[in-house]
C-alpha cells in the first residue's frame, strides 16, 4: 500500500544524443483506490463529462487521472524547438488500498537515426 511516485518529467536523457521524446501511461490493473497520476500545472476543466477518467472532486490544482483498467494517457515530453514542456511534471499519487500496476512506454529520439534509416530504406 501507499506506493507513490513523487513529481517529475519524463525528459530523461540516455545521452545528448538520445531522449524520450514522449510517454505512453498505460493502466494495467485498477485494483484499488487512490493511485492516481497527477498533472498539477495542467488546466482543470471541471466538465463532468470527464469525471469517469479524471478526479473531479480532488480539491487540488491540476489534473488527476484516475486509474481505469485498459485507459492511458499520452503526452509529448518536448516542445518543436527541443525544449521540455514544464507542464509535463506529473507524480503518482499514494494507493490507499488495493493494488494499481502500470505501463510506462516511451518513444526515444536519437540523433542520427532518421538519417541512417532513409539510407536503409533507399
Amino acid at each position: 500500500m501507499s506506493g507513490h511516485y513523487a513529481q517529475h518529467y519524463d525528459w530523461s536523457s540516455a545521452s545528448r544524443d538520445a531522449r524520450r521524446s514522449s510517454t505512453f501511461m498505460v493502466y494495467v490493473s485498477d485494483a484499488c483506490e487512490g493511485g492516481g497520476t497527477e498533472f498539477p500545472m495542467l488546466d482543470s476543466k471541471k466538465d463532468g463529462r470527464w469525471c469517469e477518467f479524471v478526479d473531479c472532486n480532488n480539491g487540488r490544482e491540476g489534473v488527476a487521472f484516475k486509474p481505469r483498467k485498459g485507459a492511458a494517457v499520452f503526452w509529448l515530453n518536448f516542445d518543436e524547438e527541443g525544449r521540455g514542456l514544464k507542464e509535463t511534471i506529473h507524480a503518482g499519487l499514494p494507493v490507499t488500498s488495493g493494488v494499481k500496476v502500470g505501463l510506462n512506454i516511451w518513444s526515444w529520439w536519437q540523433r542520427g537515426l532518421e538519417a541512417e534509416h532513409l539510407r536503409e530504406e533507399l
